[in-house]
């Protein structure tokens, strides 16, 4: 019994210590955008594309542009976690949802100055947290997946646990909805504090 439990106690470490570290490649993510922002502050494109609701832009086009953000990189998840070789995929997705993270509050802050305080707390903070762990969710998946058929590859064994394309499946299926739900809370957070802006 005390073997289970502390085989049990080794796989949450392991799966903590997988997301922990997720985590913080996402925030060598936002501080290369941060660096990005900073040599393309002109470039009235990418600010568009990044922070939409700094620029007059509709309810609907707020939550088109983050549903179809998140939805992308979704997407690139979901079939990175098909091949032997996602975790590469995987990680440098992590780095580019850091990455926009860091170019959207950089233009805040340079659009604002100060000022932008209030509202990067109340419309972006909450945004980015909610985001970020759908995207680490995702890649964690992504690794997950990519490990087990690797695994599988290399040695001829099937880990049944984790090699599931149905349970696969239905894990994206509710990150999918999670993403809808939040482009919903994000437009009309942008609706209610449009005063901050």
């Amino acid at each position: 019994m005390k073997r289970v439990s502390y085989i049990s106690g080794l796989e949450n470490s392991k799966k903590n210590n997988g997301f922990f570290l997720l985590c913080l490649t996402e925030i060598v993510g936002i501080i290369i955008g941060s660096c990005i922002a900073v040599s393309c502050r002109d470039n009235e494109i990418l600010k568009q594309i990044v922070s939409p609701a700094l620029y007059g832009t509709t309810l609907l086009e707020i939550f088109r542009s983050t549903l179809v953000s998140s939805l992308i990189f979704i997407i690139i998840a979901f079939f990175s976690g098909l091949s032997a070789f996602g975790q590469i995929f995987g990680i440098a997705l992590i780095i580019a949802k850091g990455a926009e993270i860091g170019i959207s509050v950089y233009f805040f802050y340079a659009e604002k100055g100060l000022s932008a305080i209030p509202a990067v707390m109340v419309l972006n903070v909450p945004k980015i947290i909610a985001v970020s762990v759908v995207a680490v969710l995702a890649v964690r998946e992504v690794w997950r997946s990519s490990s087990e058929i690797l695994h599988f590859l290399v040695s001829g064994e099937r880990n049944s646990e984790h090699a599931n394309l149905k349970l696969y499946c239905l894990k994206y299926i509710v990150l999918i909805v999670i993403i809808f739900i939040i482009s919903i809370a994000d437009s009309l957070m942008n609706y209610i504090f449009a005063g901050l802006l």
